[in-house]
């Protein structure tokens, strides 16, 4: 009976170790994707911010297009016809 309990004991103490290393495995993973989350967060964050300035950029350069060619048009208009 008491090879059994050993034996009993033994097994159990092997699960629990097997059981400890997989949690110790698991949280070693979560760690790694909630740090890995955290990272593409701020990736993205600073995507966005970059997508912004460039749209503003990209207004502006539009905004002096508009004015230079405008400033053409009334250059062109002031240069006579020639027949």
């Amino acid at each position: 009976m008491e090879t059994k309990q050993v034996n009993y004991n033994t097994k159990l103490d092997t699960q629990l170790g097997s059981l400890e290393g997989k949690l110790a495995q698991l949280l070693s993973v979560h760690k790694a994707l909630r740090d890995e989350n955290l990272r593409l967060r701020q990736q993205l964050a600073a995507a966005s911010d970059q997508g912004k300035q460039l749209q503003e950029q990209n207004q502006q350069l539009m905004e002096r297009m508009a004015e230079a060619s405008s400033r053409l048009d009334a250059l062109l208009a002031k240069i006579p016809e020639v027949e």
